[in-house]
């Protein structure tokens, strides 16, 4: 089973740091930079399948390929013979990443490529780099040569959603194993920029995708937050198949929430693993999940339910103080609770 089957997935933010500044990024670039210490991977990963079917190592951050020990993270990973992906940005991985990852090929289950825009310019603008979109394309020609596997993550903001279909396309002609939209998150910089689109856009971005899912036979998925029919969704990490160790080994409440910008600081951090162990930062986020799970009950009985609580992130960005105004920001005209069913 790999990063969508039954079993357990462990997320590793190996460090705050990257080389570029997006403006629509969740992440906080202010602070020093931190790099995720190798025995607290260890210690995590056996720890974890001593008891859970982990099948599956995900390293994100920042830029994870920036961490200064990124082989040595890749060795300990195979120490625990588990499968592994990570995200990037693309900018070094033919110059240095590919060969760093060329002696774990046989457990790289694909590397996501992040992509905002399907034309150079649109790219470009977005990472305000020039030469990020060539370098892309460069290292997905490099794994359709080496027959590794490739994801593309795309946000969608105000800057790109005209270009959902033409990606699409893009990424099916190049032999995209999978195409992952998302929602541009409501960070201050993001919402200053214009980025953020309304909860009404957003449904009208997710029935666009909806109809390529139909057309194409590449799969294309909505990853994140997203419209629910369901007031009570259950996503990966209140279900707990994913856990989120933060570039300062810590179990946060989700990988979303985890140094998120302009939000409260700490206020989704569950355990510090450098210190505790993941049993007992398992059984706080299982106590810590009870409480969400009460919080949204309360509020669907007592008739306090929002529209934007059909989107299955909002409760907890709320919860831990990441987004002040949440309901104004995505659902300007409204002015009353929607009444419970």
């Amino acid at each position: 089973m790999g990063a969508n089957g039954q079993g357990v997935k462990i997320i590793f933010e190996l460090t705050n740091v990257c080389n570029f500044g997006c403006t629509h990024c969740i992440r906080n670039e202010h602070g020093p930079a931190d790099y995720l210490e190798l025995d607290v991977i260890d210690k995590v990963l056996a720890q974890a399948t001593s008891y859970q079917d982990v099948t599956f190592v995900a390293l994100t951050g920042g830029e994870p390929t920036l961490h200064p020990s990124f082989e040595a993270v890749l060795d300990v990973i195979a120490k625990h013979d588990l499968k592994f992906g990570f995200v990037t940005n693309g900018w070094h991985f033919t110059r240095k990443t590919f060969g760093q990852v060329a002696a774990h090929l046989s457990r790289l289950e694909s590397v996501t490529f992040s992509i905002d825009g399907a034309t150079e310019e649109t790219h470009d603008a977005i990472r305000r780099r020039d030469g990020s979109f060539r370098r892309l394309m460069e290292a997905i020609t490099l794994c359709r040569a080496r027959g590794v596997s490739y994801h593309v993550n795309f946000v969608v903001t105000r800057a790109n959603r005209t270009e959902i279909e033409q990606m699409a396309l893009l990424t099916s002609g190049l032999g995209c194993t999978r195409l992952f939209f998302g929602h541009c998150q409501p960070t201050p910089d993001a919402i200053s920029a214009g980025l953020v689109l309304t909860a009404k856009e957003r449904r009208e971005v997710e029935s666009e995708v909806a109809q390529l899912q139909s057309a194409l036979r590449m799969q294309i998925l909505f990853a994140g937050d997203h419209y629910s029919t369901s007031l009570f969704h259950q996503c990966d990490q209140l279900r707990m198949r994913e856990f989120n160790v933060d570039c300062r080994g810590r179990l946060t409440a989700c990988c979303m929430l985890s140094n998120y910008r302009g939000g409260e600081s700490d206020t989704d951090i569950i355990a510090d693993l450098n210190r505790e162990s993941f049993f007992e930062a398992h059984k706080r986020l299982v106590e810590k999940i009870a409480m969400i799970n009460a919080e949204k009950i309360t509020r669907f009985t007592t008739g306090a339910v929002r529209g934007i609580d059909h989107f299955i992130c909002s409760h907890c960005l709320d919860h831990y103080d990441k987004v002040p105004n949440l309901e104004q920001i995505l659902e300007p005209s409204a002015s009353t609770p929607v009444t419970s069913a």
